[in-house]
């Protein structure tokens, strides 16, 4: 048992874990999308009409969207993993905020798919790969999409 901490401990310590090869690559295969004026102006008139997402004056929520219509092709999905009830509708907190869901579909002509935790989105979309439940497993998983952590080294 020793040896088997030892060597997992050593991953860690290393960022050799399949998580952090995992998230590795999907930070090297992303890009930036900078805000520019526009995308500021259109998330102002979004907090300013009162439309989702994001809280009464908030803007980051609405940037964060405005940035994806711009940014994200016409025919795509969108999937969004957040703990953030902004995205959620009201009445199905299981569903994508309807007013969202519908001007996804209309200006990219793709489906908008909310899920609360990483291990939700596993569970959905990699049958057979997807991680057992285990809330502290699930709790460092999700924590590998914060800034603040880069790897299980940062969390551990």
């Amino acid at each position: 048992m020793r040896e088997v901490l030892s060597r997992v401990n050593s991953q860690i310590q290393s960022r050799e874990l399949f998580a952090d090869q995992l998230i590795g690559e999907i930070f090297e295969s992303s890009s930036i999308s900078k805000v520019n004026a526009k995308a500021y102006a259109a998330a102002s008139r979004r907090v300013a009409l009162g439309n989702p997402p994001g809280k009464r004056g908030s803007m980051g929520d609405a940037i964060n969207w405005v940035v994806l219509l711009q940014a994200v092709s016409k025919g795509e999905d969108l999937h969004i993993i957040s703990a953030d009830g902004d995205f959620f509708s009201v009445l199905d907190e299981s569903k994508p905020k309807p007013f969202l869901a519908d001007e996804w579909a209309s200006e990219k002509d793709g489906c908008l798919y909310t899920y609360r935790t990483l291990s939700e989105f596993m569970d959905q979309h990699f049958d057979g790969t997807a991680f057992s439940y285990d809330k502290n497993k699930e709790a460092l998983i999700d924590s590998l999409w914060t800034r603040e952590a880069m790897s299980f080294s940062t969390v551990y």
